[in-house]
C-alpha cells in the first residue's frame, strides 16, 4: 500500500469498508483518476479483498432476500 502512496485517512477508509470495486475506491480516495492508474486500482483491490476479511455487511447481505426479509431457517 506504500507504493499508492494513499493518505491516513484513504488507508482508514479502505480498512473501514473493504472496498469490492473500483468505484467504491474512486468514491473514497479523492483524485483517484490522477492518482492511481486501472492496474494501481485492481492491485489495492486484490490486496484488500485477499488480506481484510470480509465485512459484517457481506455476511448481512447473503442471509437477507431481496424483498428485506431474513431467510429463515429448517427447524429439521
Amino acid at each position: 500500500m506504500k507504493s499508492h502512496k494513499l493518505t491516513k485517512a484513504e488507508k482508514l477508509q479502505l480498512l473501514n469498508h473493504r472496498p469490492v470495486t473500483a468505484v467504491e475506491i474512486q468514491l473514497m480516495v479523492e483524485e483517484s483518476e490522477e492518482r492511481l492508474t486501472e492496474e494501481q486500482i485492481e492491485a489495492l483491490l486484490h490486496t484488500v479483498t485477499s488480506v481484510l476479511p470480509a465485512g459484517p455487511d457481506t455476511e448481512h447481505k447473503t442471509n437477507t432476500n431481496y424483498d428485506g426479509t431474513m431467510d429463515e431457517e429448517d427447524p429439521a
